[in-house]
């Protein structure tokens, strides 16, 4: 868990990280609209959802953080040594994933707030609210495996 803690801590001091949050912050900021206008709908919800967060936002969250996990490592030289310290490849690259998905899922959190206030907004379940948080963190760990292993190639 020690690669975990570092790539953690080394993936939330970027300044890519703050960047991020800029793509992050428009679903806020489109359920914020959608609200204030008036224009809420359950059609609305879908797009801000599965158009903007699941399709586009948490997909490019997930690729910048999980190739700076390894591409860090390379431009620092840390690669050799993790490659040549007493753990398996297959635990580098684990951990590497573990640790874009949980940066990636700490990243998310103010647009899971809009999702979750535009959805009581709507009288939508909690259950699906929470259904739709979990899948979106889900595709961000899939997103976040497919593009560590493209990293590492």
């Amino acid at each position: 868990m020690t690669v975990t803690r570092l790539t953690i801590r080394a993936l939330l001091l970027r300044r890519r990280s703050l960047a991020l949050l800029l793509p992050i912050l428009s679903v806020p900021l489109f359920a914020v609209i959608a609200i204030v206008r008036g224009d809420a709908s359950v059609d609305s919800q879908a797009i801000i959802v599965g158009r903007l967060l699941v399709t586009t936002v948490a997909p490019l969250v997930a690729l910048v953080l999980a190739v700076t996990a390894i591409g860090d490592e390379r431009e620092s030289g840390t690669i050799a040594y993790l490659a040549t310290a007493r753990i398996s490849l297959l635990r580098i690259v684990a951990e590497k994933v573990l640790a874009a998905t949980v940066c990636a899922a700490i990243l998310l959190v103010p647009a899971f707030a809009a999702i979750a206030v535009l959805g009581s907004h709507l009288h939508v379940g909690v259950v699906d609210i929470v259904r739709g948080i979990v899948g979106t963190l889900l595709l961000a760990a899939a997103y976040a495996a497919v593009f560590v292993a493209v990293g590492l190639v």
